[in-house]
């Protein structure tokens, strides 16, 4: 009887794979971010994800998003130190904060409309989201031989973040071609931890919105 069981559980679970897993979703496109700061401005980026249909009206999906160097509209000045401990002139210099993001989200998604497969159809759902943001500073340029600067104004680093989203979008699928998509997220930063010594952060947001327009491609066997 044990025996007969497990045969049984084992062609249960082989065909619940095989009914999740007969179908899998690549697809890739453009992507911008904004954010809440007042000196930033849009991030422009890409995506990567797959997309994994239970059935014509909900998905699992997972994306990663990167976002390139943004840097922020106002700079703001530091102090130089003089070598020569004889010289008082400690003059000021500008020092522009830029960040990246990276973004890896996942979630679920239900399709009103034509569903997954076919025609249009808009979607919606919730996510989660890891944000790991990476700030560089850079200063106006400066004689090094006569003025150096102190290492406390240095204040690259990371910043790592937990975050919780709602998600929508639309799509149009065109049979043995593929599918257009164009969509958005709106994430909160609940958690957060940055490197040591703290990054200034003037540039991060813990309310940002992801735009997203790309194509998807569905792979069967």
């Amino acid at each position: 009887m044990d025996g007969i069981m497990k045969k049984l559980l084992i062609i249960f679970m082989v065909g619940v794979f095989a009914q999740v897993n007969a179908q899998i979703s690549v697809n890739a496109g453009a992507s911008v971010l904004l954010g809440t700061v007042r000196d930033a401005g849009a991030w422009g980026g890409f995506h990567l994800g797959a997309e994994l249909p239970t059935d014509d009206q909900t998905a699992y999906y997972l994306r990663f998003t990167h976002h390139f160097k943004n840097k922020a509209s106002v700079a703001d000045q530091v102090f130089l130190t003089p070598v020569d401990p004889n010289d008082f002139n400690f003059p000021l210099i500008d020092r522009t904060t830029s960040m990246t993001y990276n973004l890896v989200e996942g979630g679920i998604r239900y399709y009103l409309g034509s569903g997954f497969d076919f025609g249009w159809a808009v979607y919606g759902g919730t996510n989660v989201m890891v944000i790991i943001a990476t700030e560089k500073d850079n200063f106006e340029e400066f004689d090094e031989d006569i003025y150096v600067l102190d290492d406390a104004f240095r204040l690259d680093g990371s910043i790592y973040g937990l975050g919780a989203g709602l998600g929508g979008g639309v799509k149009y699928t065109q049979p043995r071609l593929g599918t257009f998509y164009f969509d958005m997220n709106l994430n909160y930063l609940l958690l957060g931890q940055s490197t040591t010594p703290p990054p200034s952060g003037v540039l991060f947001s813990p309310l940002i919105f992801n735009f997203n327009l790309g194509f998807r491609y569905d792979i069967n066997w």
